[in-house]
């Protein structure tokens, strides 16, 4: 068996075992919660996935390089390589536009907590303090919704500080 062959034998395997690894990590929760993970838990399945695809086209890409040595595959290559930065670049000045809302939620929860401090120091034995909607950066939203009281980022304050919560909209 010539050497380009059992580099994409390779290759192969290397999926496959992704394959599995990915169906390893999810294989608990669909046990137990009878459904995918929350979203927050599935880093390790993308990551997976992304080894899935990287590993195989790098070992690939290797053993293509030895049948083919064209070198304007080399030029098709870098082109190609380079149109796969406008993503990332794109990506960079979409989080940068949000720069701003971050920052004007620093200051808001920086003020937020001196209020929390300054009523802890009173020894009253509750805020009102203001929400802080999370869904201008796809966040959670910081209230107590209509019917649903308790909202769990102001139980675990509540907790933290060993005092309540009383959260309105300014």
């Amino acid at each position: 068996m010539n050497k380009p062959v059992k580099t994409l034998i390779l290759a192969a395997l290397v999926g496959i075992l992704s394959i599995f690894l990915v169906t390893a990590s999810l294989a608990p929760s669909a046990y137990i919660e009878r459904g995918l993970p929350a979203d927050r838990t599935m880093i390790i399945p993308r990551f997976f996935a992304v080894f899935a695809f990287v590993v195989p086209g790098w070992i690939t890409g290797l053993a293509l390089r030895e049948i083919y040595t064209a070198k304007w595959l080399e030029a098709v290559a870098a082109v190609l390589l380079l149109a796969s930065y406008t993503f990332p670049l794109y990506s960079l000045t979409v989080t940068a536009e949000k720069i701003p809302i971050y920052a004007q939620r620093a200051q808001a929860w920086d003020s937020r907590e001196s209020e929390i401090q300054a009523a802890i120091a009173d020894g009253d034995e509750w805020v009102n303090v203001f929400g802080i909607d999370g869904l201008p950066v796809g966040g959670i939203r910081d209230f107590d919704p209509q019917g649903k009281t308790g909202f769990w980022i102001t139980k675990c304050a509540q907790k933290y500080y060993d005092i309540y919560l009383r959260v309105h909209w300014r």
